[in-house]
């Protein structure tokens, strides 16, 4: 707090407390003029009043001189049995401080007023002092006062409107667990017991509840063991303590503690008293860490089960060749107090192109009785093999065609084949980075099964693939099965150019590998009703002695 004199003696400034007072200084000394006071502003409209005024920010205050001498008068307040309140010095022509409220017993103040007869009421904002004056103080005669109850924890109790000097109505004893109550009192350190039907009510009045603090009586204490053993309640006289029970025991868990509430977040320590009735809850932890389950998902959303191994350690989700997936979310469905180190849910990356990868995931307990173990979920591209094998020179070649045309997009490092899936001597296929192929080394059509192995760009052997060449004889050949017409509208019929007999079943894949249709090759016999959406469909028929696969492309028109 500043103070700016205007010309006089100086004053020091006041560091003052937020919501503080600030101490009057020494007035200050002008020659040839009166000091008239210190003012909020420097046009001198507002008066600072030390006795009320408080400190909210930084304040500076401004030294008003009169010259020469200065006209002052004393105005008296006239309380009118109310409690006292001291006169003020005014100069002529300024304003009169509005003084606290007095108050007076069975009454409320109203204002102060000119005159005895409180014609007019004095205006504190505009009104000035030209002469010595007296404010007189109205009051309203209350004719009800308010009895409220303070049952300081018990149940609630109406408050009562009491006439003036009336006496009030004992209201029925509110009651509180455990406690008696003792009276009712008129203030809050239980000093002034009150009798009711004799104590007068002239004010509003607050009356406070005593209880004993002696509790009496037992409290129940429940076990809720969350399908463990039965743990039959217990009496407890208050105050005393919780007796622990002997664990309960559950089939395939472990106890881990009881806990006061549902969630868990409490562990009951048996060491406090109680007071009331009370519910403890067992938790318990799965003495099988393995989740229950583990849900993958791609780019469309579509949550699918990852297969268990026959490692029960191990789970594995092939991903589709046109999955554009840029990260997969796992879901893994955990037991009862069991976690994992990222939670329920975790996101993975997934690297372009074609991969295999293995994913760590560690699950642990989540009680006291902490124990961990390792999982490892495989992530790999699953790839269609009639979308990424062909079959050239009338069956005597198998080719891969190693570009993004052909592959969705994924490039691959280096192919093999083999006759048997787990073949220890595969034979590396010819060619050069844009295809690779395998030639009959007999010039002959290929007749026995073949399997393909594609490594991708990290240099990772994704899963074998198998070839079955159609049957000499029953079946047509691949090259000789089409369908017409080709292309078709989109939602168009297409027809097979060869009797629906020699084959069991079919599919039809988009080019992403995604499923769109599938069923018995005998639903063929009045064609196929292919998709509303343009682009290319691959339509594959299997049966005993062999296996088709037809691309067809569907357009607008």
């Amino acid at each position: 707090v500043t103070f700016e004199v205007n010309g006089g003696s100086s004053v020091s400034a006041q560091e003052v407390k937020y919501n503080g007072a600030i101490v009057r200084p020494a007035d200050p000394k002008k020659s040839s003029y009166t000091f008239a006071g210190w003012w909020k502003d420097a046009g001198f409209t507002t008066p600072w009043n030390f006795s009320t005024d408080v400190v909210t920010g930084n304040v500076t205050l401004y030294a008003k001189w009169i010259a020469g001498g200065v006209i002052t008068y004393t105005v008296n307040f006239s309380t009118g049995g109310g409690s006292a309140v001291d006169p003020q010095t005014v100069e002529a022509g300024g304003k009169v401080a509005l003084p606290a409220n007095p108050v007076k017993t069975g009454y409320t103040f109203e204002g102060w007023y000119t005159n005895e007869a409180f014609a007019t009421r004095w205006d504190f904002s505009t009104g000035t002092v030209t002469a010595a004056m007296t404010l007189y103080a109205r009051w309203t005669k209350n004719n009800t006062c308010t009895v409220t109850f303070n049952s300081n924890g018990g149940s609630s109790v109406n408050t009562q409107e009491v006439t003036y000097n009336g006496t009030v109505t004992r209201p029925a004893d509110p009651t509180k667990s455990g406690y008696t109550l003792e009276g009712w009192y008129s203030d809050n350190a239980y000093t002034s017991a009150w009798e009711f039907g004799v104590n007068q009510v002239t004010r509003d009045t607050t009356l406070y509840a005593k209880w004993s603090n002696s509790p009496t009586g037992s409290v129940t204490i429940s076990f809720k063991t969350n399908g463990g053993d039965t743990i039959p309640p217990q009496q407890v006289q208050r105050g005393d303590k919780i007796s622990k029970p002997d664990k309960p025991t559950r089939d395939g868990y472990t106890f881990d503690e009881w806990y006061e509430d549902e969630a868990f977040k409490y562990a009951c320590s048996f060491s406090h008293s109680v007071s009331e009735n009370t519910t403890l809850y067992a938790r318990w932890i799965s003495n099988n860490l393995r989740p229950d389950s583990v849900m993958v998902t791609g780019s469309d959303g579509k949550w699918a089960m990852a297969t268990s191994e026959s490692d029960s350690t191990k789970f594995s989700y092939e991903m589709s060749c046109g999955d554009t997936s840029t990260a997969v979310k796992i879901f893994l469905k955990l037991h009862e107090g069991v976690e994992s180190t990222s939670g329920d849910t975790l996101t993975i990356p997934v690297p372009e192109g074609a991969f295999r990868r293995s994913i760590p995931i560690t699950i642990f307990t989540s009680g006291n009785q902490r124990k961990e173990e390792s999982y490892t979920l495989t992530l790999e591209r699953r790839f269609e093999f009639n979308s990424i094998v062909h079959v050239q020179l009338g069956g005597r070649m198998l080719m891969v065609i190693n570009n993004s045309e052909h592959n969705g997009g994924y490039h691959f490092k280096e192919a093999q084949w083999a006759y048997k899936d787990t073949d220890g001597n595969p034979h590396p296929a010819q060619g050069t980075n844009n295809k690779f192929y395998y030639i009959s080394p007999t010039s002959s059509t290929i007749t026995e099964s073949m399997y393909v192995r594609l490594q991708d760009s990290t240099g990772t052997w994704l899963q074998s693939c198998l070839y079955a060449p159609p049957a000499t004889s029953g079946a047509p050949r691949a090259a000789r099965t089409s369908v017409y017409p080709n292309p078709v509208a989109a939602g168009g019929v297409v027809h097979l150019s060869v009797a629906v007999e020699h084959y069991d079943t079919y599919r039809l894949l988009d080019v992403l590998g995604s499923l769109q249709r599938a069923g018995s090759a005998a639903e063929l016999q009045k064609g196929l009703t292919m998709p509303g959406i343009s682009g290319v469909y691959f339509l594959t028929l299997e049966g005993k002695t062999g296996k088709a696969t037809v691309q067809i492309a569907v357009g607008k028109e």
